[in-house]
């Protein structure tokens, strides 16, 4: 009659165990999910800030056979925002 009180608490208790894990495994894998998320976020919002890695110049390179230089400029003096390194479609 004790044996069989002491495995029924035995079992109790290993249940609580594996019940535990797994809700500590879920938690952790919460928590690692979103970390990732956070820094993959804050990298992509620090890529498309208009504040970091500003273009200051075009450099057009080449020989210009059907435009002249004065007409590249005055192209790229009518553009208003030039943009980032990262938003540039080069």
């Amino acid at each position: 009659m004790l044996n069989i009180a002491l495995n029924e608490e035995r079992l109790n208790t290993d249940n609580n165990r594996g019940r535990q894990d797994k809700i500590l495994g879920a938690l952790f894998f919460v928590v690692v999910v979103t970390l990732i998320s956070s820094v993959l976020y804050s990298a992509i919002s620090w890529m498309w800030d208009d504040q970091r890695l500003p273009l200051s110049k075009i450099v057009l390179q080449g020989k210009l056979e059907y435009v002249k230089a004065d007409d590249v400029q005055a192209a790229f003096s009518r553009i208003d925002h030039i943009g980032t390194f990262m938003s540039q479609d080069i």
